[in-house]
């Protein structure tokens, strides 16, 4: 079966996708955990006017095989005859955030938003998941930084 001329696998799949997928033992699996990522990332908040085409939506690998796609963090598993895809928009709303892969030169540094965001800490070196929790639980307590200082004032008197 030549993948790459099926008409209906070009509605879904770009070339470069289909030529990745053929160098697997399963191409179809492979093509099925590509298509599952292509609806996570719709899912996740892609705005795109093409959203019935696909193809314009590519997955490309990196040298270890990971998917990927700009502006979100994919993750694709396989068990038997059934895939799964997860994408995480990695746009999380606030300015200037720092390309947190660059490990060269750590460093800290809050920053206040003012807007409906609280504060984000920059932190070089540390995973992105690391820097979206330590966002979370900063924002969680500046959000309830008045009830915690309340708590704080009844446990002192």
């Amino acid at each position: 079966m030549d993948l790459k001329s099926d008409p209906e696998f070009l509605k879904v799949f770009s070339l470069n996708e289909i030529a990745f997928a053929e160098t697997k033992s399963d191409p179809l699996s492979s093509l099925s955990g590509i298509f599952a990522a292509k609806e996570a990332i719709l899912k996740a908040g892609y705005n795109c006017e093409e959203k019935e085409n696909l193809c314009k939506i590519e997955i490309s690998h990196n040298e270890m095989g990971k998917p990927l796609f700009l502006g979100y963090s994919l993750s694709i598993s396989h068990s038997n005859e059934y895939v799964i895809a997860v994408a995480i928009k990695n746009e999380i709303g606030f300015k200037d955030i720092p390309e947190v892969n660059s490990v060269s030169q750590p460093s800290s540094k809050i920053v206040d938003t003012s807007d409906s965001e609280k504060i984000i800490q920059k932190i070089s070196g540390f995973s992105k998941l690391t820097t979206i929790l330590i966002i979370v639980i900063v924002s969680y307590f500046v959000s309830h930084l008045e009830q915690i200082l309340i708590m704080v004032r009844q446990v002192i008197s």
